[in-house]
This record gives C-alpha cells, structure tokens and sequence, in this order.
C-alpha cells in the first residue's frame, strides 16, 4: 500500500522448489518461487488467523500437504493446504499458541500453549478439536516420534511459571496424559526430543543443569547427563528428515 515496513520471519519452510515465510510483524504469509525472475514473492496471504496477530512458528505437516503457523495474538492456528494454495481454516487453541517444530500422531496434530496450561489435540484433515488437554501450566515444546507410526505418545513440557517442572506423556489414541514426569523436582525442564531410533526421550532441566534421559515405552530415567543450563535439544537425523525442515 505504498508503504516501506518490516518484519521478522516468524518460520521459514521449504515446500519443494519454493519456501513457505510467516511474517511475523505483518500477519501475513508469502509463498517465495526463487527460480521466478519476474518476482520472487509468488502468492501473498494476509490476515491470518483472522486478526491482527503475531506469526510465531510453524511447519508441514507429516505428508507435506499442510501448512501450520501460530497466530498467537488470536489464539489459534491458521492452517494452508500447499498442493492447492488455498487457506483453510482458523482452527481454535488456547492462549498464545507455540506449535514448535510440529507435533503429530494417530492423526492428530498437537499444540501447546504458551499462556495457560492447555494443549490442543487436532484432528488431522477435519481440522476439529479432538480436545483441549489441561496441564499445570504453559509449555513451550511438544513432541512426536513420527518414523514410526506405532508409536503412541506425545511428550510436551511446562514452562513460565513458578516451578514448570513437569514433563507429560499424552497418549495419542485416547488424547490423555498417561504419565507426568517430574525429572527435577522445582526446577524448569523442557524441550522433549527422541533419538534417532525412538528409543529414548531427552529432556533439558535448564535450571537443573542437567540432560535427564528417559526410556520412551518405559517412561523410567535411564540417565542423567552434567550439562550447564542446557535449553533446546535437537535430533539432526530426525529433524533432516522431516518436511519443510
């Protein structure tokens, strides 16, 4: 509109040839075609989330086929189908939505809530809410172990509160909290990731200064690991395989 303004990039994702960008100061999302020598900027979606909001993280889903950002500031998440550029829907979450890195299983899409004790299970497709899943606080991270298929559990932390020390285990078939770890009593542990192979869980007690190791069917604590406020935890093999990343 004949105006010169900037903004951050709340996530950047790479859709075949072309990249997906949140904007994150302008509640817009601009699908960029770097081999299109007229312009880059191939499409442009605006007002997403269906108000002003900040854009802050989001992914493709498993099969590629969907685009999900965090419109924080209106409370849900606006979700894009890629294969036919068309916005579909504003789907509901609780307060401030953090989706992270992405988190699904047993067809459904799960994301946290960085202002109150809420995760939202979405159902994949449909985009209906399966449920809202309360916890004792806000998280940060939710997190699935999506090569394989079988498995049923989706880890998600707490944090911003007094304490934040608890670590769930969501089962995916029923959308309930099966186990609440608490690997630092007082102490704020966050970030969920898996091994490459599945087999174990990682999460990072920031103020506990340790890594705390979890057996991911078990739930029991194999280890723990001397660590000097270590924050996110990244798989490089599981995150390189994972679409849009």
């Amino acid at each position: 509109e004949g105006k010169n303004v900037e903004s951050r990039a709340g996530v950047i994702v790479e859709d075949g040839n072309k990249f997906i960008v949140a904007l994150k100061d302008l509640n817009g999302v601009w699908i960029l075609d770097p081999a299109n020598d007229s312009d880059i900027v191939v499409k442009k979606y605006w007002n997403v989330g269906g108000s002003p909001s900040l854009l802050h993280d989001g992914f493709l889903t498993p099969d590629a086929t969907y685009f999900m950002v965090a419109a924080q500031d209106a409370n849900n998440v606006w979700v894009l189908d890629v294969k036919n550029g068309k916005a579909v829907t504003n789907v509901p979450t609780g307060t401030k939505p953090h989706t992270g890195p992405g988190a699904y299983a047993f067809n459904t899409v799960y994301v946290p809530s960085l202002g109150e004790g809420k995760i939202t299970a979405i159902e994949y497709g449909t985009w209906k809410v399966k449920k809202y899943i309360e916890t004792a606080g806000p998280g940060l991270f939710v997190r699935s172990y999506n090569k394989d298929p079988k498995y049923p559990y989706v880890w998600a932390d707490t944090a911003f509160f007094d304490g934040a020390d608890e670590i769930y285990v969501i089962d995916a078939r029923t959308q309930e909290i099966v186990k609440t770890l608490i690997p630092t009593e007082g102490k704020m542990t966050i970030h969920p990731e898996f091994t490459y192979d599945g087999k174990f869980v990682y999460v990072a007690s920031s103020e506990g200064n340790s890594v705390i190791v979890y057996d991911a069917h078990t739930f029991a604590e194999v280890t723990r690991i001397d660590a000097h406020e270590p924050s996110g935890i990244f798989n490089v093999g599981t995150r390189v395989e994972e679409p849009g990343l």
